[in-house]
C-alpha cells in the first residue's frame, strides 16, 4: 500500500490487514498498513510475524490507542502497545508529535535488517490538524564485501571438500538471484534454501538440491550434516532449517561458517561465523560473480548426485487416493506461466506446494515463516493479485487455513482481482492431527472439521467455484477456473486420513506400533 494513499485495498477488518504486507517482495519495499484500534493491531502483528524470522517485512502499521494522551483511565481499547508488541517487532512507538513521527518510524523500519514497526496513535489526536510533507522511501544501507573478504572466501572454498550454500532472508533482488546463481553454478556448489525461500534460486538450476525445513527431503538434511563449509547468504542457521538445531553441532565442531547478513549478528550467536560479511544479497552477489575456480572442483559429482536425489523426491508417486495431490500439483506446475506468484499459509497443505512446484525465474513464493494460519488467502486475494493484476496468483490453502480468512474472497471480487485458490480439504487440522498421532496415537482431540461446501461458498462471494474429487477431473476444472476472469476456487476433496505426501493417519499408527 502507498504511504501517499494513491490507492487502497480494503481487507475485511480486522483480521487480515497485516497479511497485505507481503506484497513487498513482489513489488518493492516500504509500505504502510493501518488498523482501527490497538486491539485490532494484534491481528496486524500476527500478519507481520507470519513473515518474521530472517525474511522480515519492511513497513509501518498505525494503531489508534483508545487511551489518548491521558493515561490510567478506564476506556475501551486501552492496551499498552509498546509493552505488548515490542518484544516481537523491530520497533513500537507512541505518537506525541505527528510532524516528526513519520520520518522516524520509517528510518527505524529500514535500519539494519529491515522489519515492521507499530506506531501508536492516541485517539484524541485523530482530529488534530498538522502540516506533514509526503514521505519518500528512505535508502537502506547495503553493505559491501571487501577485496580481502572476497579473497578469504575464495581461500575457504579452495580448502573445502563438502561445501554447501544456504540462501534465505530478505533484501533479495533479481540481480542478486542471478549473480549468486551464476557464482554457485561456476563452482558446482550445491544450493539449498531456508524454509519457504524457494524462489531465491531458480529451481531448474543444476546446483539446486532442494529446500530445508518442514517437509524437506532426508538427502538435503544429510548434506547439512556432512558439510565442512556452510556459506549462508541473507540468513543464519536457525531453528526450522536445522531441524531444531540438530543438523549442526553447537559445540564448535561444526563446519566452517561464512555469513553474509544485512545486519550484525546478536552477541554470542549459537553458530559464530568464521567469516562474517556485512552485506545484503545483492552486494554479496556483485562481489562473488567474478570468482571462478582454477580447476574442476572435487565436490562436483556429489552435487550431481544431490541434484538427482532432489528430482526423484519431487516426482509424484502413485497413492491410494483417487485425487493424488502430487499428480495434481505436477499438472499445475506444467500449466502455470513464468511469472506466477504462489501463496500459502501454515499447515501440512503447504508441503505439496513446496515439494511439487518448480519455482522458476520470475516466480515468487509468499508464505509465513513464523506461523500463521489464514495467511495465504489475504496475501493472494488482497495483496499480490491486486498489486500485480497481470500475473497469475495461486493460493494453496488447507480447509482449516482457508476458514481463518477465506472471507477475503469478497475483497478480491470487489477489487476485480482474479487469484486462483486451491483448498485441500481433508476435514482435519492436518498438522495438529499429525502431532497427535505421532505422540498420542488414537487420542484425537479437537482436530476434526465440519466444513461448508467450499465451491458454493466461493460462488456466494461472486467467485468461480469448482469441486474436484479425482485427478482426471482436475485439468478441465483448472482450465475453467483460469478462464473465468474472476477470483476462482477449486476444492480438492481428499481422503480424510491424508495428512501429507505419503503420510496418513493409518501409516502413523502403524509406525507407532513398531516403535
Amino acid at each position: 500500500m502507498s504511504w501517499k494513499y494513491a490507492s487502497r485495498s480494503r481487507s475485511r477488518p480486522l483480521g487480515s490487514a497485516g497479511f497485505l504486507c507481503p506484497v513487498a517482495p513482489v513489488r518493492g519495499p516500504q509500505g504502510q498498513g493501518d488498523e482501527g484500534c490497538v486491539l485490532g493491531m494484534a491481528d496486524v502483528v500476527t500478519g507481520e510475524l507470519a513473515e518474521a524470522g530472517e525474511a522480515v517485512l519492511h513497513g509501518v502499521a498505525v494503531a489508534v490507542d483508545g487511551l489518548g494522551r491521558v493515561r490510567y483511565r478506564a476506556v475501551p481499547c486501552q492496551v499498552d502497545a509498546h509493552g505488548a508488541q515490542q518484544p516481537v517487532l523491530l520497533g513500537v512507538g507512541d505518537v506525541r508529535s505527528v510532524e516528526s513521527a513519520e520520518h522516524v518510524v520509517f528510518a527505524i523500519a529500514g535500519s539494519g535488517r529491515p522489519g515492521p514497526v507499530v506506531l501508536g496513535l492516541p485517539e484524541d489526536m485523530l482530529t488534530d490538524t498538522v502540516q506533514v510533507p509526503d514521505a519518500t522511501p528512505l535508502p537502506v544501507p547495503a553493505g559491501a564485501v571487501s577485496a580481502a573478504e572476497r579473497d578469504r572466501l575464495a581461500a575457504l572454498l579452495g580448502a573445502a571438500e563438502r561445501p554447501l550454500l544456504l540462501l534465505g532472508g530478505s533484501r533479495w533482488t533479481g540481480r542478486a538471484r542471478a549473480d549468486v546463481r551464476e557464482w554457485a553454478e561456476a563452482w558446482s556448489l550445491p544450493v539449498t534454501v531456508d524454509f519457504r525461500c524457494q524462489d531465491l534460486v531458480v529451481n531448474d538450476s543444476e546446483s539446486y538440491i532442494g529446500a530445508l525445513g518442514y517437509g524437506r527431503a532426508d538427502a538435503v538434511a544429510e548434506r547439512v550434516r556432512v558439510a565442512d563449509l556452510l556459506i549462508c547468504v541473507g540468513t543464519a542457521p536457525g531453528d526450522v532449517c536445522t531441524d531444531g538445531f540438530t543438523l549442526l553441532p553447537t559445540d564448535g565442531t561444526g563446519p566452517r561458517l561464512v555469513q553474509a547478513l544485512p545486519a550484525p549478528q546478536p552477541p554470542a550467536p549459537l553458530y559464530p561465523a568464521d567469516l562474517a560479511l556485512l552485506a545484503v544479497p545483492e552486494a554479496f552477489g556483485v562481489a562473488v560473480r567474478g570468482l571462478h575456480p582454477d580447476a574442476a572442483v572435487p565436490w562436483g559429482p556429489r552435487t550431481e548426485q544431490d541434484r538427482a536425489a532432489h528430482l526423484e523426491f519431487r516426482t509424484p508417486v502413485p497413492d491410494d487416493d483417487p485425487l493424488n495431490l502430487g499428480a495434481v500439483f505436477a499438472h499445475l506446475d506444467a500449466r502455470l506461466p513464468h511469472d506466477t506468484v504462489v501463496t500459502f499459509g501454515a499447515g501440512n497443505h503447504a508441503v505439496w506446494a513446496q515439494r511439487f512446484l518448480t519455482y522458476r525465474d520470475g516466480w515468487r513464493q509468499l508464505a509465513p515463516r513464523n506461523g500463521s494460519m489464514g495467511y495465504g488467502i489475504p496475501a493472494a486475494a488482497v495483496a499480490a493479485a491486486i498489486a500485480e493484476p497481470g500475473r497469475q496468483v495461486v493460493s494453496v490453502a488447507g480447509d482449516g487455513c482457508f476458514l481463518m480468512n477465506g472471507q477475503e474472497l469478497a475483497t478480491a471480487v470487489a477489487e476485480g482481482a482474479a487469484p486462483l485458490v486451491l483448498v485441500l480439504n481433508n476435514s482435519t487440522y492436518g498438522t495438529i492431527r499429525q502431532h497427535q498421532e505421532q505422540s498420542y496415537p488414537g487420542r484425537v482431540s479437537g482436530t476434526g472439521l465440519v466444513n461448508p461446501d467450499f465451491a458454493a461458498l466461493a460462488r456466494a462471494f461472486g467467485a468461480h467455484g469448482e469441486t474436484v474429487t479425482t485427478f482426471d477431473a482436475f485439468p478441465a476444472a483448472l482450465e475453467r477456473s483460469l478462464a473465468s476472469g474472476t477470483a476462482a476456487l477449486i476444492e480438492l476433496k481428499v481422503t480424510d486420513g491424508l495428512l501429507a505426501p505419503g503420510v496418513t493417519v493409518d501409516s502413523l499408527r502403524e509406525e507407532h506400533q513398531h516403535v
